[in-house]
């Protein structure tokens, strides 16, 4: 009666693939053939590691300019030999393969699209966009253009701007929710490593800090391996317990039966995970095409959602600061994210505002808003709970 992911499934989903891509069209015209090149720059390409008949292979392509089925059916036929196509199964291969790195490529796209309900003139709208490829302000004017008349503005730039800053708000903190930061020694040697486990594996990371820093650390090609192998084990052991802390594992009564629910709040919403455990007991609980949202979907979309926000109340720290006239509260779950981190962060968003500069930033700044969130962090402790 348990509807969850292993903590090795919910983990693999980190580590599936490394993917940096975007999907465009694929058009003749030379402007968007440059607009595309400049995309495929700016993503990079898609990487895919998959277990085809026994053999571990590793795909590398563009989606910008392939497509699934096309890197499937040429990976079937470059590698028939290895993986035993012929004749007769070549068609189940390309099938399979295609559905797996379609998959993939679709996993990416959510995990790099931003969501989020935003609230204007009591006017609820859902925004969701690929940060990367389209900045907060571009998104804040189309939304403003195209609603104009149903959001009630005569004047454009009381709309954007309020919306703009809102939306990057909101967006620095989704990265800050997706991004660990690990101290590690190496031969005494300390380093911060900083990345997003959902796009950069930690062998890679690894690889990358033993090369770059071979003379420190007195790496040589035939110790390179050690090094490799041993930032790996350690970054492995870091992202597992970063996922733990990210991941909501909670019973339900249902029908005077306890079901299991665990999943990342981050990666499914309320709703997505209801409908999954709805569908999967439609015949448990005699559920109908009809009458199973009415029945199922909402009100278990409604104890998941309260939960959920339980849950991330649980953890979140509130600290109130002031920034010119307004105040502003900086919300942050300690476990995952250091105070410094977090205020250096907020020094930089709103550097403008509090005339900040290279020489007073730390002093006038991080400093002073460090020490705050350090005192709300041990305040909440002390209390019991994480509102400060």
């Amino acid at each position: 009666m348990d509807l969850f992911f292993s903590m090795k499934d919910i983990i693999d989903i980190f580590h599936q693939s490394i993917i940096i891509a975007c999907i465009v069209l694929v058009v003749a015209v030379s402007a968007q053939q440059q607009q595309q090149a400049a995309r495929a720059t700016l993503f990079g390409p898609l990487s895919v590691n998959l277990e085809v008949s026994g053999v571990t292979l590793r795909v590398e392509f563009s989606p910008e300019t392939q497509s699934a089925a096309a890197v499937a059916q040429r990976l079937c036929v470059d590698q028939a030999a290895k993986i035993g196509v012929n004749q007769e199964n070549f068609k189940l291969c390309v099938e399979k393969v295609g559905e797996y790195l379609q998959a993939a490529v679709d996993d990416w796209i959510s995990e790099k699209t931003f969501s989020t309900p935003v609230t204007i003139n009591d006017k609820r709208i859902n925004v969701g966009f690929i940060p990367e490829a389209e900045s907060s302000a571009a998104v804040a004017t189309k939304l403003c253009t195209e609603n104009q008349k149903l959001l009630g503005f005569t004047d454009m730039n009381s709309c954007v701007t309020p919306l703009s800053n809102h939306l990057q708000r909101s967006v620095d903190n989704w990265y800050a929710e997706k991004t660990l930061s690990v101290p590690v020694v190496v031969e005494g040697n300390q380093f911060e490593m900083t990345f997003m486990p959902e796009r950069q594996a930690p062998n890679d990371m690894a690889t990358k800090l033993c090369v770059e820093n071979a003379r420190v650390l007195g790496v040589t090609e035939g110790t390179l391996p050690t090094c490799i192998n041993g930032v790996t084990d350690y970054l492995n052991k870091a992202v597992s317990q970063w996922v733990q802390s990210k991941t909501l594992d909670f019973s339900l009564n249902i029908n005077s039966k306890p079901y299991r629910f665990r999943f990342l709040p981050e990666r499914e919403s309320a709703d997505a995970v209801a409908v999954r455990f709805c569908g999967a007991r439609a015949a448990e609980f005699e559920l109908t095409r009809e009458n199973i949202n009415e029945v199922c979907v909402t009100p278990i979309t409604a104890r998941i959602a309260e939960v959920v926000q339980q849950w991330v109340n649980s953890k979140v720290v509130s600290v109130p600061l002031r920034v010119g006239s307004q105040q502003v509260d900086i919300r942050f779950i300690p476990e995952r994210e250091s105070t410094v981190r977090v205020a250096r962060r907020f020094c930089l968003t709103n550097a403008k505002e509090l005339q900040l500069t290279e020489e007073n930033f730390a002093s006038t700044c991080l400093e002073p808003v460090n020490n705050l969130l350090l005192a709300g962090v041990e305040k909440a402790a002390a209390a019991g709970g994480k509102t400060a």
